[in-house]
């Protein structure tokens, strides 16, 4: 009997460490993600964040958590981050891929596409605000380039054709 008691309690130590593990895993994926997370509640205060979004803004986790999401954000973004938030605790939507610009510590700007999805309590009421940001800077910046590449290709062809007009009126005359 004493030989099960002793198996019984190194399988259920086996299976607590195999929990722990998990946790590791799990919280390993959550805090070195390439995006950035954290999750906000009702009043729009950060209550967790994950050590991506620390770095990349230039701030250690501790003064992220507590702070008010709007900080994170230029002046010109405050309004169109609090109709996201009022849109997510009181209507219940989800966001996906809105673009924002977000604010480093050194005050540098960085484009990211925002996906936010609820955390509701027991009651059935929203609580949390769990938000995913990627950073996108990159890719606006090759939008950019292509974007003006494409206005010089049209320039060129235009003045192509004026070209080729005007050498079909000397032509002529």
């Amino acid at each position: 009997a004493f030989g099960n008691q002793i198996s019984v309690a190194l399988q259920n130590a086996s299976l607590f460490e195999q929990v722990r593990q998990s946790e590791r895993l799990y919280a390993d994926l959550y805090e070195y993600s390439p995006d950035m997370y954290h999750s906000v509640d009702k009043n729009g205060i950060v209550v967790s964040c994950n050590l991506t979004e620390s770095q990349i803004l230039g701030m250690r986790k501790a003064d992220i958590i507590s702070y008010p999401l709007l900080k994170l954000y230029p002046l010109s973004q405050h309004e169109h981050v609090r109709n996201n938030l009022r849109k997510i605790f009181e209507y219940g939507s989800e966001l996906k891929g809105i673009e924002e610009q977000i604010q480093r510590r050194d005050g540098t700007l960085i484009d990211v596409s925002v996906s936010a999805s609820i955390v509701y309590d027991n009651q059935g009421k929203p609580i949390l605000a769990r938000m995913v940001m990627r950073d996108i800077t990159e890719k606006k910046k090759m939008e950019a380039k292509i974007f003006q590449a494409q206005k010089i290709d049209s320039i060129g062809s235009l003045a192509g054709g004026v070209a080729h007009d005007f050498n079909n009126i000397l032509t002529s005359v």
